[in-house]
């Protein structure tokens, strides 16, 4: 049962953090298929979709439009090397939220005796997101959480066309179980970026 990781990638459009991106990873079991870039690249596309498409519409001005998906085959010895790339476009609102804000999707595998549950729960951060994510309260709206449960609904239909299950677990452990459910809420959350540089501070003694 190889599993194989795909990073997903957005881009920033901020000229003083080179690199800033927002990165979710999403490992795939492909059973007794084994991983090439043909079948990867059918994963790939829907990932891309995913943000694209179904996605369309949620994304702060903050980012430079670019979505990537990078596939690693975890069976690989360390070092690895990604086998597969891919890349399109996604479309930026005109506004954006701060950049700390994101949608989380939190997902998970059944639980079984003698493993801890942590073990087999995940969490996509989505992010950053347009102003009008939110609502009037501070959390996001409840279309905004509709269109992320469409989006995820349509995602797990597609992988589900493909050699691939969409898993959970440890990469050191080796343990990994096909995700079953997956939970959408309008609490926000910190997407996983690298930080802004220090630009202006201020100091006192006491």
């Amino acid at each position: 049962m190889p599993v194989v990781r795909f990073t997903t990638r957005l881009a920033w459009n901020i000229s003083t953090v080179r690199g800033a991106m927002s990165i979710n990873n999403f490992h795939m079991d492909s059973g007794t298929t084994t991983p090439d870039t043909s079948n990867a690249a059918l994963v790939a596309d829907k990932i891309i979709a995913l943000y694209k498409t179904d996605l369309d519409g949620l994304w702060g001005s903050v980012l430079a439009g670019s979505v990537e998906v990078i596939a690693t085959n975890l069976a690989d010895l360390k070092p690895r090397t990604a086998f597969y790339y891919a890349a399109d476009t996604i479309t930026p609102e005109a506004s954006t939220l701060p950049g700390e804000v994101a949608a989380k999707v939190h997902y998970k595998a059944p639980r079984e005796s003698g493993v801890h549950a942590q073990k087999f729960r995940g969490t996509l951060h989505l992010g950053p997101l347009y102003a009008g994510a939110l609502n009037t309260g501070g959390h996001l709206s409840n279309a905004t959480v509709d269109q992320i449960t469409g989006a995820f609904d349509n995602f797990v239909t597609a992988v589900g066309t493909s050699a691939y299950d969409w898993v959970v677990g440890s990469e050191a452990s080796a343990a990994w179980k096909r995700i079953t459910t997956l939970h959408f809420s309008n609490e926000c959350g910190t997407v996983g970026r690298r930080q802004f540089p220090e630009t202006y501070a201020g100091n006192l003694d006491v």
